[in-house]
């Protein structure tokens, strides 16, 4: 009997095993197989069932204009509620900012209607008899499993018909991101752009528009002398919310609350409930981001500045909020310190951010409250857009010049006095942007400015006061 027999015995048998279990992943991996037409009717109906429960949601979108050799030439804000009875409704808050810091009405490089426009392919639904819908294939987004189809409006297509590609979720049939252009009658008109629509699962399992990101590198007709347009746009309020990513800060000494005397609790107590009813009322318009850990690591740097300087005092525990817009601003209501998301993206480092917040501490450590005319309730019963333009926060020049003072003097005694240089560079390059991208900084002269919102905290082109003391802070110390 030859020896090699059982061994070719098994090396046979194992190859069969080989074989069926690959033939058995095949056919599992291809079960579904290339979608049918009753797949994509399905898909249809899902987006049809999508545009007939419209959420309302906030919007914010900021883009920037360029050469053709990159430098930036100007930007424009927008910011506004969107989706009330129609995923294609925006009502702006206030006119779009421009390269010259003033409404830029038909000026506008991204319109009020091609800014909600990209939240969905089609307003009126990616009907089949409108668009060729050709299959491309699997491809995971993440860990989601999706279908892919090319669409391209028919010849009886209407105006404004989405051309480019999908991404459906397959368990869902729900489309989850999409990226192309718009076109008309077969032909793109100057007014749109390529961009990219991404989509986000909440909570309830319900797909909703949360990023859209906008870029042409050769506009056929230039805006403001610009051949470039990058955008992005964010959409939140019904969805989780992003939190800026912040190196971890080693927390200073704990500091005891000083108690209030007897003689002033009461008005003190009355500016807390209308301070705190200011807070609510931004919560629940989904201004401020869920307390979260940005909230804890910048609520450390300002306890640092205060362990430093145990002679200021404080009243009540300090707290800080994140605002969830671009800008770069920061202001105070009452005992909160509120920062925009933009600037704390853009701060380079801690010392940085304590420059920033120190600016803010004084007003809090000096008592200057927000004017009571908030703690009347019939000013919250009014319209979303009114109050936004009622709330203002903008301090006398008085204040303003008391608070620097004040910062100067936290800084001098901080941890943070050594390492302010790079704050400074930053203040600076801040400062000289303001004329290419006003819209983005906050200035001065804000309350001359139609924005959004008259939030007029302060921003880093107000802080440079402390740039040019920090020599000073330098002296001080050693």
């Amino acid at each position: 009997m030859s020896c090699t027999g059982p061994a070719f015995s098994f090396r046979q048998k194992a190859f069969m095993l080989m074989f069926l279990l690959t033939a058995t992943l095949a056919s599992v991996c291809q079960a579904d197989g290339p979608p049918t037409a009753d797949d994509v009717k399905q898909i249809v109906w899902a987006d049809r069932e999508f545009l007939a429960d419209p959420k309302k949601f906030l919007i914010e979108a900021y883009a920037q204009l360029s050469d053709g050799n990159g430098t930036v030439r100007g930007d424009e804000y927008h910011f506004g509620r969107g989706g009330d009875g129609d995923w294609l409704f925006f009502s702006e808050f206030a006119a779009a900012q421009g390269a010259t810091g003033s409404s830029s009405g038909g000026k506008s490089a991204l319109s009020a209607r091609g800014l909600i426009q990209m939240v969905v392919p089609d307003g009126a639904g990616l009907d089949q008899h409108y668009y060729d819908w050709e299959y491309k294939g699997e491809e995971l987004l993440g860990n989601i499993r999706c279908i892919t189809f090319d669409l391209k409006p028919s010849k009886n297509a209407g105006y404004g018909s989405f051309i480019g590609r999908i991404w459906v979720a397959i368990p869902d049939r729900a489309i989850v991101r999409f990226d192309g252009t718009y076109i008309s009658k077969g032909k793109r008109a100057s007014h749109y752009f390529h961009f990219v629509s991404v989509r986000t699962k909440n909570a309830l399992g319900e797909w909703r528009p949360s990023e859209v990101y906008v870029e042409e590198g050769s506009l056929a007709k230039p805006i403001r002398g610009s051949s470039k347009i990058q955008a992005h746009m964010v959409i939140w309020d019904y969805q989780p919310v992003r939190e800026s990513t912040l190196l971890r800060i080693a927390p200073g000494p704990d500091l005891a609350p000083v108690d209030d005397s007897a003689n002033n609790r009461d008005s003190i107590q009355r500016y807390h409930e209308i301070e705190a009813e200011v807070i609510r009322w931004m919560e629940t318009h989904g201004l401020l981001s869920p307390i979260g850990n940005t909230e804890k690591v910048l609520e450390t740097v300002v306890n640092n500045i205060l362990a430093t300087n145990q002679d200021a005092g404080y009243r009540w525990p300090i707290k800080v909020r994140v605002l969830l817009t671009e800008p770069l601003e920061s202001f105070t209501v009452g005992d909160t310190i509120v920062v925009s998301k933009g600037l704390i993206d853009v701060v380079p480092d801690e010392a940085g951010l304590a420059l920033v917040l120190s600016r803010e501490l004084a007003h809090i450590l000096l008592n200057h409250h927000i004017n009571t005319r908030f703690g009347y309730h019939d000013f919250f019963l009014k319209n979303e857009q009114q109050v936004l333009k009622d709330l203002n926060f903008q301090r006398t020049p008085q204040e303003r010049a008391d608070a620097e003072a004040e910062a100067v003097e936290l800084l001098v005694k901080s941890p943070y006095k050594q390492r302010l240089s790079s704050a400074a560079l930053f203040l600076r390059a801040v400062a000289e942007s303001c004329e290419t991208m006003p819209a983005l900084n906050t200035k001065e002269d804000f309350e001359r400015r139609e924005s959004y919102v008259k939030y007029a905290g302060y921003s880093l082109s107000i802080l440079a006061i402390i740039v040019a003391g920090i020599a000073q802070l330098t002296r001080k110390g050693d």
